[in-house]
């Protein structure tokens, strides 16, 4: 019968040394400074694409809350709802899309958000993401 316990055994503690000695051997700073220096124009690029989109997005839901006269107060609640419709936009299409919109949309107007408003924003926040160009690719 096998031993259900995989705690122990035989080999147990030479596989866990080895596990440790791998992970050791991967996170040494000086394979970590390689690795990240290697990767750096490329993670430089991808930041720099991703604060651009953040920023249309950005600055087409508050094209879109100004023309509405938006309080002050809920301007964050309606900025974050963009972020999320950026974010959604960037993970999924179609029907999943627009189920996780829908979601999205609906846990924003619980939170007391004009729904009418939310759909603005959304179609706002999707027109600026369309309108830019698609990431840099390694």
């Amino acid at each position: 019968m096998k031993d259900k316990n995989r705690m122990s055994g035989p080999g147990f503690e030479e596989r866990v040394e080895r596990r440790i000695e791998r992970f050791l051997a991967k996170t040494r700073p000086s394979r970590l400074a390689r690795v990240a220096y290697r990767l750096r124009p490329e993670m430089v690029a991808r930041f720099a694409f991703q604060a651009r989109m953040l920023e249309a997005v950005e600055a087409a839901v508050r094209k879109t809350i100004d023309r509405h006269g938006v309080l002050q107060i809920t301007r964050p609640a309606y900025l974050a709802f963009g972020r999320e419709v950026y974010g959604l936009w960037r993970r999924y299409s179609g029907v999943t899309l627009e189920r996780e919109l829908a979601i999205a949309r609906n846990k924003w107007a619980c939170r007391s958000l004009e729904p009418w408003l939310l759909e603005q924003v959304q179609a706002a926040v999707l027109a600026a993401a369309e309108a830019e160009p698609a990431e840099p690719k390694p």
